[in-house]
């Protein structure tokens, strides 16, 4: 028989093995539609936990006094320092209002705090010691307790803090909280009194040396002019005074600054060296050629600028051009130094990293003030020749006044600040202010119930829908029929779907048969017959992915419609290992059947069992040789050649082809397949496996026929029909 034509694309096997298509929306609201009890369920249960969760949370009440925080106050020698001529103590970085929240939260206060209002038993009750605990220990437990209790937030762009106390009790949470403010400031007065008391005692120090020191230079100033008869220096003598004082203040100022940052680098080369890493040192930065020849430069750079300045206005374009030079120049040299110093760089140790970029950043400081530096000394060195040209006297003299110039700078803001410091020892007063006193609040801050119901219902829905695509993620069954089409690419046509029906023996000869199945089963026929174009698939088989699909039912229901319509009908049990169809229909002890007539070829001897007119059954029938050899010889092909002269349509009922390759034997031997898809219990994994078979057996897939819609929704059985009609 050559019934074997051209295969159609969507029996090839390259299209099954394509990507299915993307999640669309239809997919989604299908998914959910599915999912939708569990996803309910989800949701209702997150809620409930919230909602139990809000209700046996203890009740913490929250309290906040606000204050209002003087001017940050720094080290009375460090203010004292940067306030002397020169910059002889170098830059300070004032304090900041996050270092006194610090302040406020240090454990010290906290544990005044604890003292004060007799805390500790609250804290840690008796229950929660250990014996023997000395107090101490208690006391620190205590601190850490509380300290996790406050919080201190400034309000921004002021200075201005607001510190909080969480506690059960809402007169506890405002009394810590005033007690807290209360602890700050008297600690803070203390501190500031301190301070004060160094500063004058430093000064008090000073002050003897500054004075004898002026006193001196006085001294010298009298006796030159008097021993060399030399009363006045000439106006370019004092003009070139004041510009080498004006360079000695800025070399002063820029070697304070270098020696910081000297100080700062020590510092974090000595944390780094705990890494064992050889790092490059500043002295090896500095003699690399390229950061020699850019420090150089910027040397000679800030050298034209300061002449410059001295014969145009700040705004003249000569003037802007080279400082621009000169920035774009010291971005040069700190390119070079980043990639100098961090050519050994770790970058799997975070703490390496930020100890690295902070020592790149003083290695740049510290180029850029060595170069500045050397700038101001050879601009210094100009001056001092220009000096030399004076008379010899007024040279002397001139150094002599300098001298004297300097030191009584030195005495007056010595005795300034000493004057000051004595006003702010006495005139020390509280540090804070209180803008608004603690009260203890009526209601609960915490739980917020609302809060956490709302909380509890987003986090429900999106717990739902996670646990929905987890769900949709692990299912490997078909589900329903979009998910069916879907998979094929609706290249496959579905010929009708079956409703669920009742396990047992199927009715032979029924006088009152299942009117659902009947139905489905005559618009299947219909479809399946429409659906043929240039020929009649005489030769068919009826298999499924998996066993238990319903194949056998669907089958016999199949044959049913097609003898009504007067065709002779002959249905084939070819579960040879399994008799279904035979079991199915009561006919599981027939001695003959199909696998005899196999094997002895077409005969009178093998009876048939004529289950209405035109319908006839034939058996699986017992046999004695495997059933690969019987499905594998020209016996098989040559019996059922015959066989299709005899009947209209035959209908072979095969094993599922997961079982055994028996169905991909028979498959190859007949004209079309009809495959049954049992939604719900039909794995993907094996739908997609028959596909694949039947499109390597060369044989045409007729189509699919659904089994076991859980529905008998109206409106999901029109939908479904539409369905099968777009696919058809």
């Amino acid at each position: 028989m050559k019934w074997r034509n051209s295969v159609p694309a969507f029996e090839r096997d390259e299209t099954i093995d394509k990507e299915p298509n993307e999640l669309t929306i239809n997919d989604l609201f299908r998914m959910f539609k599915r999912r939708f009890p569990w996803f309910l369920l989800v949701v209702v249960i997150t809620i409930i936990a919230t909602l139990i969760y809000a209700f046996v949370s203890p009740r913490v009440y929250e309290s906040s006094v606000t204050i209002k925080l003087s001017a940050a106050s720094t080290s009375s020698i460090s203010s004292f320092l940067q306030d002397l001529p020169f910059g002889i103590g170098g830059s300070t970085g004032g304090g900041s209002i996050l270092t006194e929240i610090e302040m406020i939260t240090s454990k010290g206060n906290i544990e005044r705090v604890i003292r004060n209002i007799g805390l500790l038993d609250i804290l840690i009750p008796t229950e929660r010691r250990k014996p023997g605990e000395p107090e101490q220990a208690l006391i620190s437990r205590a601190v850490d307790s509380l300290s996790e209790q406050i919080s201190v937030n400034p309000v921004k762009n002021t200075n201005i803090v607001k510190i909080t106390a969480a506690f059960p009790e809402p007169e506890l949470a405002a009394r810590i909280a005033n007690e807290l403010a209360k602890v700050y400031n008297e600690s803070l007065y203390d501190i500031n009194k301190t301070q004060a008391k160094e500063k004058l005692r430093f000064i008090e120090a000073q002050l003897p040396i500054s004075k004898a020191a002026l006193d001196l230079s006085i001294q010298k100033v009298r006796e030159y002019k008097e021993a060399k008869q030399v009363f006045l220096i000439s106006e370019e003598a004092k003009a070139l005074l004041e510009v080498i004082a004006d360079f000695d203040k800025q070399l002063n100022a820029k070697k304070m600054e270098l020696q910081t940052t000297q100080a700062g680098i020590a510092a974090i080369r000595e944390k780094l060296s705990a890494t064992n890493e050889k790092l490059i040192s500043s002295e090896t930065i500095s003699i690399n050629p390229l950061v020699s020849e850019l420090r150089s430069k910027l040397t000679n750079l800030n050298i034209e600028l300061a002449s410059l300045e001295k014969l145009y206005p700040a705004t003249d374009p000569r003037v802007l051009q080279k400082k621009k030079s000169i920035e774009e120049t010291q971005k040069e040299l700190s390119k070079q130094v980043v990639n100098i110093v961090t050519s050994q760089q770790k970058i799997d140790n975070p703490i390496y990293s930020t100890l690295m970029g902070e020592l790149v950043t003083k290695e740049i400081d510290y180029q850029l003030y060595a170069a500045t530096i050397e700038a101001i000394e050879n601009g210094r060195k100009e001056y001092d020749q220009r000096m030399k040209q004076l008379p010899a006297l007024e040279q002397e003299l001139t150094e002599i006044l300098r001298e004297e110039s300097i030191n009584e700078q030195v005495y007056v803001a010595l005795y300034k600040s000493y004057i000051d410091a004595q006003i702010a020892e006495a005139g020390i007063v509280d540090q804070t202010y209180i803008v608004d006193a603690a009260e203890p609040p009526l209601y609960a801050a915490k739980p917020q119930k609302k809060l956490i119901v709302a909380i509890g219902g987003v986090l429900g829905v999106f717990l739902g829908i996670l646990f929905v695509f987890v769900l949709e993620y692990l299912e490997k069954r078909i589900m329903d029929i979009d998910e069916l089409s879907k998979m094929t690419r609706e290249a496959v046509p579905i010929f009708g779907f079956f409703p669920k029906t009742k396990a047992g023996l199927l009715p032979i000869n029924p006088q009152s048969p299942d009117r659902a199945l009947t139905e489905a089963a005559e618009t299947a026929y219909t479809r399946v017959h429409l659906n043929e174009h240039e020929r009649v698939s005489k030769v068919i088989a009826i298999t499924s992915p998996e066993r238990g699909s319903g194949s056998s039912t669907l089958a016999y229901y199949l044959a049913q419609t097609i003898a009504r319509s007067r065709e002779r009908v002959l249905l084939i049990d070819g579960a040879l290992r399994y008799l279904n169809l035979s079991k199915r229909l009561g006919l599981p002890h027939q001695p003959t059947g199909f696998s005899q007539a196999i094997s002895e070829g077409f005969s009178e001897r093998i009876p048939v069992v004529t289950l209405q007119p035109y319908l006839d059954f034939l058996p699986a029938g017992k046999h004695d040789e495997h059933p690969l050899s019987l499905f594998r010889g020209k016996r098989f092909e040559e019996w059922i050649s015959a066989m299709a002269n005899e009947y209209d349509r035959i209908l072979i009922d095969t094993p599922a082809m997961s079982e055994d390759v028996d169905a991909s034997m028979i498959i190859k031997r007949t004209e079309g397949v009809l495959l049954v898809v049992h939604l719900g219990k039909t794995e993907k994994r094996s739908f997609e496996k028959a596909l694949r078979d039947i499109a390597y057996a060369q044989i045409p897939l007729l189509g699919l026929l659904v089994n076991k819609c859980q529905s008998d929704n109206r409106f999901f059985r029109l939908k479904n029909e539409s369905r099968i009609a777009k696919n058809a």
